[in-house]
């Protein structure tokens, strides 16, 4: 956070100096940086930051598998024989697990900026997702195995935003964009993962979708254990709830991997506090300090949320995220689990085979997104994603309806390729939301509203395989609305603001008056 302060008579800039601030000078005004990011910066970039992102990378590629699994299972044989092939029990199936991630994003949002803290909440997150999958794959009914994919759900929605919190607050400025893009590529890790595992296991040993549906867990409990030894809580949530000794044990564990690194007291962590024109306190994150409790938690969730959403500065940001996960998650979940089922429709001989490819597509968005999103920035990376994928979805019609028409014999490659490039342009597309989402709020309110961009994403999926499972039978419509979804994604992109080399605020101090401010101003 940057506080401005005007120069007065016996303030000296030496002063400012010896107390740790940091400043740019502009005529007669001083900036004084009293953010958390000057002992991030201090502590620096070390192996750490290699065990962080293999860790919170493996979470969001256990969060892949768990949903991109369910499309593989109702395609194969074995599934199928099982329970049939009713498309009105598939569509509740793949319903289900974005249902639990909705609850689960909702959940974190309104504990994950609260007492129970980021690290917690993706540990129980993960055992959640793990134990679920595992239950589900030894389900005997399918009404069981809906509910126990959607408890699954309940742990992917509540892990996506403490893993994009923890990776934001726990990396350098100058490097977080490229960190959290590195996070992102487990997606890909993850689909392509999904796939080898289907072939193998359902396409090549013929084996039944349980054992499948088994391993797709595993990530998820191998995740668990590296958070738990690994990696430590947020030193920025620490410290705006005035948590010192802990703060100071955090920054320490992460300057450890790093022997030259000095050792960071609380006591320059109080100071540091002392010293926040207004201080980071509990008061500020509109906290109940009288105790902790589910009202307690609700009421604090609560002042949160009309905080940001009464504020003239966050308000129609957040609200523009929250279309672009809507947009995006329509567009891209709703092709994900269903694009065996397309392909199937359309006559390819291979669907788990081409579903592999569709997979492996998102490499090259990796690639040029890691190195776009600090170079022209995350919303050019946004726009410019979304647009060629619309494009793409459309070009990927137009070979589906040569197919049902007849009028010319589709290529079955083409229509492959064609697909995998708009895999990978929604996987640059998720990359640079995922880190516009993470770094745009402060540290006071970053888990709350994560969750509620998540959640959001998941509305947008719900209903994707609503729509999508009506227009199965029908692939050009349901390419053709997945694209249009995704043109409404580049209008709402073009209004946000990009965060690139900027640092990250820490409290929800707007200078500018939130709307109940202008009403009182107004009378």
């Amino acid at each position: 956070m940057v506080t401005t302060v005007r120069e007065r008579d016996g303030v000296e800039r030496e002063a400012l100096l010896s107390s740790g601030a940091m400043y740019n000078e502009s005529p007669g005004v001083v900036c004084v940086d009293k953010g958390m990011d000057a002992f991030v910066d201090r502590v620096g970039m070390n192996r750490f930051h290699y065990v962080l992102i293999g860790t919170l990378g493996l979470a969001n590629l256990g969060d892949a598998t768990e949903i991109i699994s369910m499309g593989y299972i109702i395609a194969s044989k074995t599934f199928t024989d099982e329970f049939g092939d009713n498309d009105d029990e598939k569509r509740s199936l793949t319903v289900s697990i974005f249902f639990g991630m909705l609850f689960g994003g909702l959940l974190v949002s309104v504990l994950g900026d609260n007492k129970i803290g980021r690290r917690p909440l993706l540990l129980a997150s993960l055992l959640i997702n793990a134990i679920a999958g595992v239950l589900a794959a030894m389900s005997p009914s399918l009404w069981m195995i809906t509910v126990f994919r959607s408890i699954a759900g309940v742990g992917v929605g509540g892990s996506v935003p403490c893993l994009w919190t923890l990776g934001a607050e726990l990396t350098p400025p100058a490097r977080r964009g490229y960190l959290l893009t590195i996070i992102g590529w487990f997606w890909m890790v993850g689909s392509i993962v999904t796939s080898v595992l289907a072939i193998l296991i359902l396409n090549t040993m013929h084996l039944s979708w349980r054992v499948f549906s088994f391993t797709c867990a595993m990530p998820s409990v191998v995740c668990f254990i590296l958070v738990l030894f690994y990696i430590p809580e947020s030193p920025r949530y620490l410290l705006v709830k005035q948590r010192f000794e802990e703060t100071a044990a955090a920054l320490n564990w992460i300057a450890s991997y790093d022997s030259a690194q000095q050792h960071i007291t609380d006591e320059e962590l109080i100071e540091h506090h002392n010293s926040m024109n207004p201080p980071l306190s509990r008061s500020a994150l509109g906290e109940d300090t009288s105790g902790f409790g589910v009202t307690t938690a609700f009421a604090s969730f609560y002042r949160q949320v009309k905080s940001v959403y009464g504020s003239i500065k966050y308000r129609r940001t957040l609200l523009l995220l929250q279309s672009l996960w809507f947009c995006l998650s329509f567009s891209n979940y709703g092709l994900i689990t269903w694009i065996e089922t397309v392909f199937k429709k359309i006559g390819v001989t291979n669907p788990f085979l081409a579903a592999f490819f569709f997979a492996a597509g998102s490499l090259p968005g990796n690639i040029l997104s890691t190195w776009l999103i600090e170079t022209v920035g995350r919303r050019s990376v946004m726009i410019w994603s979304m647009a060629l994928g619309a494009a793409l979805l459309l070009a990927f019609a137009g070979q589906v309806a040569n197919d049902l028409t007849g009028t010319e014999t589709p290529s079955v490659v083409l229509i492959v390729i064609t697909a995998a490039l708009f895999n990978g342009c929604a996987t640059a597309s998720w990359n640079a939301l995922d880190v516009m989402s993470s770094e745009t709020f402060p540290t006071s309110v970053r888990s709350t509203v994560i969750g509620l961009q998540s959640s959001s994403g998941r509305v947008g999926a719900m209903v994707a395989q609503l729509v999508n499972a009506t227009l199965s039978s029908y692939p050009f419509r349901l390419l053709v609305v997945a694209a249009i979804t995704m043109v409404f994604g580049v209008i709402a992109t073009g209004k946000l603001p990009d965060m690139k080399g900027k640092q990250l605020d820490d409290v929800m101090i707007d200078g500018e008056k939130t709307s109940d401010d202008d009403e009182r101003t107004d009378e």
